[in-house]
């Protein structure tokens, strides 16, 4: 069964605002930074997911700026992933994941030091981040 996810580009100011994921072994990609979002529901669309997710994980409830972008299938993981882009133009609040920030897009694949934990961390996967970011730079 393919599952389906979704994946939030949120910018503001001309940068991109990543997550930190929680040291789990139980996650997909701990430990690392990548963008926003997660499993869709059974019986669920991927429009309401991707504002369900930003409202946990950020407690976003504007959702004005929000639009749909593209969708990838990713064999590695046997998965759709529904890419959104959404403006900032509210305080977040970090509800899920280690920590947060900012990132210009040279350095997301590069990876960040966190400045809550005082510790490098690499980006969650690299290929994957690579084509939602060619996919998504017209829309950006």
């Amino acid at each position: 069964m393919i599952k389906k996810n979704v994946i939030s580009i949120i910018l503001k100011n001309k940068r991109f605002l990543l997550q930190l994921r929680d040291n789990k072994k139980n996650i997909i990609f701990p430990n690392k930074w990548g963008f926003f979002g997660g499993e869709v529901n059974i019986n669920e669309h991927h429009h309401a997911a991707i504002k369900r997710e930003l409202y946990e994980e950020l407690n976003i409830k504007n959702f004005r700026t929000l639009k749909f972008i593209n969708s990838h299938f990713e064999p590695k993981y046997n998965s759709i992933f529904y890419i959104y882009k959404i403006v900032l133009d509210e305080n977040i609040i970090l509800k899920e994941g280690a920590d947060c920030d900012f990132f210009f897009e040279y350095q997301i694949l590069k990876g960040k030091k966190s400045r809550k934990h005082n510790s490098f961390h690499k980006a969650a996967e690299i290929q994957l981040m690579n084509k939602i970011l060619k996919m998504s730079k017209r829309f950006l």
